[in-house]
């Protein structure tokens, strides 16, 4: 294992705080890819899909980005915004 893997492994064990924010930005991650698929799926731009739940368009561009904390709130309203089914999964 590299030096980053081990400081990793060591922080996920004695720093809960940390494993929450690791967790926190990975779900930001896998859903940044997610929303910007489904916009081009729905063929919205992000000032559309912006103006259907509610929010700017730097917000649906900083949520692409993965620079959203995202909640199943959020989700819900993308969901209902572009007319599709939120599954939640636990794996």
């Amino acid at each position: 294992m590299s030096e980053t893997s081990d400081y990793i492994k060591e922080r996920l064990v004695n720093h809960p705080k940390f494993a929450k924010a690791l967790n926190q930005q990975r779900l930001n991650l896998d859903v940044s890819v997610a929303v910007a698929q489904l916009r081009t799926e729905k063929k919205l731009t992000q000032t559309e899909l912006a103006k259907r739940i509610g929010e700017s368009r730097a917000t649906v561009d900083q949520l692409e980005q993965g620079q959203v904390d995202v909640t199943l709130g959020l989700l819900l309203e993308l969901s209902a915004a572009t007319d599709t089914e939120l599954s939640v999964k636990f794996i």
